[in-house]
């Protein structure tokens, strides 16, 4: 209980001794604090007002193809790489803010792309729309650094996005020329086997006749001229069985070549399909207002209340200060 009290004691007695020297040194904290306040009024009022220019665009949502997806899933990824998901990564980039350097006025991209005087915002977590704040003390100047980013942001991600147009339509356009050359190489090849059976039918034709003609003679010596030559006689042989295995694979060399042709009518109508959605699968980015809104960044009201607490703070650190060094020579 007794150290309490005397804890007490010596707080009181510290809030004293700082009330005594604040009112000795009153004057250093009045003379500081005016200056520090004086200071940021005339920071407040040199520095210029930023205009803000805002603009909106729009982000489409991804492109559907079932037929894609199903065929060519991987291509299929490449062209909806861009989503609303990466929006703001893909604007705060180099490549995006490198467009300023264009500009006839001078801008120091880099300071601008590390810096909060551009900035872009989604709307609402679900929404394809996304805000654009370009800070600058010209309103011109804010408004044509904001459409320069946008186009130079539209740019970057139409040409992605042709590109990987280009690369599936190519792929399917070689899968197409591919399955061609397959179906010419097997009429190619059915033409080589109908020839190949006209060939043994002609080693047929002539095996039976020798065949016949022979069996026929001896049947005249055996039977005395009884046997008739019109009844033919086929004898075993392997030529027949050599027609039916050709015969068998043409057939299914026909059957490989109807199932090309529909794929490649498939692959055809898709890449039809992918080329009259060429715009909406490139154009992703739109603009959903040509004319920007303005709005004042003023902010004296805040910058004369910070003078002001930096002023007392700053006069009360002086007070303190100056009475310790002052203290401090009488005693030397």
């Amino acid at each position: 209980m007794e150290s309490k009290n005397n804890e007490l004691k010596k707080t009181d007695i510290d809030l004293k001794e700082a009330y005594r020297i604040f009112t000795r040194r009153k004057w250093w904290f009045a003379v500081t604090a005016i200056i520090v306040f004086a200071l940021g009024i005339i920071y407040t009022f040199i520095k210029p007002i930023n205009n803000i220019a805002i603009y909106q665009i729009n982000i489409e949502k991804d492109y559907s193809n079932s037929n894609l997806s199903e065929l060519y899933p991987e291509d299929m990824e490449s062209l909806n790489y861009f989503t609303a998901d990466n929006v703001s990564p893909i604007f705060k980039s180099a490549q995006v803010f490198e467009s300023l350097k264009n500009l006839p006025e001078k801008v120091d991209y880099n300071d601008l792309l590390n810096s909060d005087y551009i900035s872009i915002n989604r709307d609402d977590a679900k929404a394809s729309i996304f805000t654009i704040k370009v800070y600058n003390p010209d309103r011109d100047l804010a408004s044509k650094i904001a459409l320069t980013l946008i186009n130079a942001f539209d740019d970057y991600i139409k040409s992605k996005n042709k590109e990987a147009f280009d690369k599936t339509v190519a792929t399917i356009g070689s899968d197409i020329g591919v399955l061609e050359s397959k179906n010419q190489s097997l009429e190619e090849e059915i033409s080589k086997l109908k020839n190949d059976i006209d060939s043994l039918y002609i080693q047929l034709y002539d095996y039976i006749v020798d065949y016949n003609l022979d069996l026929a003679s001896r049947l005249r010596t055996e039977s005395q001229g009884i046997y008739s030559a019109s009844n033919v006689v086929i004898p075993p042989n392997k030529i027949e069985d050599e027609i039916s295995f050709t015969k068998d694979d043409i057939n299914r060399y026909k059957e490989v070549i109807t199932a090309n042709k529909s794929e490649i009518i498939e692959l055809a109508a898709l890449k039809d399909n992918l080329v009259k959605d060429e715009a909406a699968i490139t154009d992703k980015v739109s603009l959903v207002s040509e004319d920007p809104v303005y709005e004042d960044d003023d902010k004296r009201i805040r910058n004369i209340v910070v003078s002001i607490i930096l002023g007392i703070i700053v006069g009360i650190i002086v007070v303190f200060t100056a009475n310790f060094f002052l203290g401090f020579r009488k005693k030397n």
